[in-house]
């Protein structure tokens, strides 16, 4: 009996855990480190514009404001580490 019980069982712990995610307070959003919000008016910006990779491992990311027309870049090393 219980291992025709043990599905039902996961199943509505794995529920409960879905509804408590998705019923919660938390912002969805990444913390604001620069790249999310305008530099200049504070809109939020979903999405770089473009990216452009380097050879040099360094990934450049060009971003654009829609309510004011600000740009900047900001950079990011994807080089792996040892």
């Amino acid at each position: 009996m219980n291992a025709l019980v043990y599905p039902l069982h996961f199943h509505r712990r794995f529920e409960r855990r879905w509804a408590a995610q998705a019923a919660g307070d938390q912002s969805r959003r990444s913390p604001a480190q620069g790249t999310d919000t305008c530099t200049k008016c504070g809109h939020v910006v979903t999405a770089p514009s473009k990216s452009t990779h380097l050879p040099t491992g360094r990934i450049v990311n060009h971003w654009h404001c829609s309510a004011c027309g600000n740009t900047w870049d900001t950079f990011v090393d994807s080089r792996l580490r040892k």
